[in-house]
C-alpha cells in the first residue's frame, strides 16, 4: 500500500512540474496579445486601419477574445471591405460576445451581407 502512495505522490510532482512552464507560457502570450490590442487601438486613434487589423489579429491568434474579433471587423467595414467584417461579425457573435458587443455585430452582419447575384 505504501509504494501505491509513493507513485501516486511522484506522479502528481511530475504533473506538478509539467503544468509550470505551461502557464509561463500562457502568461507571455496572454501579455502579448495585451501588447498587440493596445497597438491596434493606438492604430485605429491615427485611423489607420490596416496596421491596427494586424495588431488585433496578432492579438486574437494569441488569445481569441470577441473584442479583438469584433474590432477587426470594424476595422474591415471602415475600409469598405463588408464580406470580411460580415465574417468576423459573425465569428464574434459566436464567441459569445457581451451584449453590446453581440447586439452591434448581430445588426452590423445583417447590414453587410452583401447582394444576391442577380
Amino acid at each position: 500500500m505504501r509504494w501505491v502512495w509513493s507513485i501516486v505522490l511522484a506522479m502528481l510532482a511530475i504533473l506538478a512540474m509539467l503544468a509550470s512552464p505551461a502557464s509561463a507560457d500562457d502568461a507571455a502570450d496572454q501579455a502579448e496579445a495585451g501588447r498587440e490590442f493596445a497597438a491596434g487601438q493606438a492604430a485605429d486613434r491615427r485611423k489607420d486601419w490596416p496596421t491596427a487589423i494586424q495588431h488585433y489579429v496578432r492579438a486574437n491568434d494569441l488569445l481569441p477574445h470577441p473584442n479583438a474579433m469584433f474590432n477587426i471587423a470594424s476595422d474591415y467595414e471602415k475600409l469598405g471591405n463588408l464580406r470580411q467584417a460580415a465574417v468576423w461579425y459573425s465569428d464574434t457573435s459566436r464567441r459569445r460576445a457581451p451584449p453590446p458587443i453581440a447586439t452591434r455585430s448581430s445588426s452590423c452582419c445583417a447590414s453587410s451581407r452583401p447582394d444576391r447575384p442577380r
